[in-house]
């Protein structure tokens, strides 16, 4: 049973063959609400602040590029100021972060395996980060007049691109 549909949002110059995703949205499943950030979507906190706002504790992260010390900063960072799980896979690491911003569970490999952890998500609460946010000092960010937004591409204009 296909539940949605998730594009990648956040496209770097090599990606612009296809179509932005134009959402991020959440799926509801038998133990809780998720969101999914693929790739390079996990430079942009928004997302994952977005899908955390959308209700969900875990945030599913599949990936191929970078895997190094500094993407697992990332990612602790954005279980802890999101306050909630993220489960960050690549063919070379498997790593799960809790909204402490600790690592719960990790695995690397130059093999394929599988990690297998079991989280709570009633640790992951909607108090603290969440409940001080002050959102009316945040209009910026969401400004697609500023000159940091990403400028518009049509996909079917480059060789190979899709929509």
């Amino acid at each position: 049973m296909l539940l949605g549909v998730y594009h990648k949002t956040h496209l770097q110059n090599h990606d612009h063959r296809y179509a932005p995703g134009k959402d991020l949205p959440v799926y509801d499943l038998h133990f809780g609400r998720i969101g999914i950030a693929i790739c390079a979507n996990r430079r942009w906190p928004e997302s994952m602040r977005t899908i955390r706002l959308k209700g969900a504790k875990v945030c599913l992260m599949p990936t191929y590029g970078m895997w190094h010390d500094e993407n697992e900063a990332w990612m602790k960072t954005r279980g802890y100021e999101n306050q909630m799980f993220v489960c960050f896979t690549h063919p070379k690491v498997g790593l799960i972060t809790g909204p402490n911003g600790k690592v719960e569970a990790k695995l690397q490999s130059n093999r394929p395996d599988v990690l297998v952890h079991t989280i709570d998500l009633d640790e992951a609460k909607d108090d603290n980060h969440l409940q001080n946010r002050r959102p009316d000092l945040y209009g910026i960010i969401a400004d697609p007049s500023h000159e940091s937004a990403q400028h518009s591409f049509n996909p079917s204009e480059v060789p190979g691109g899709t929509t």
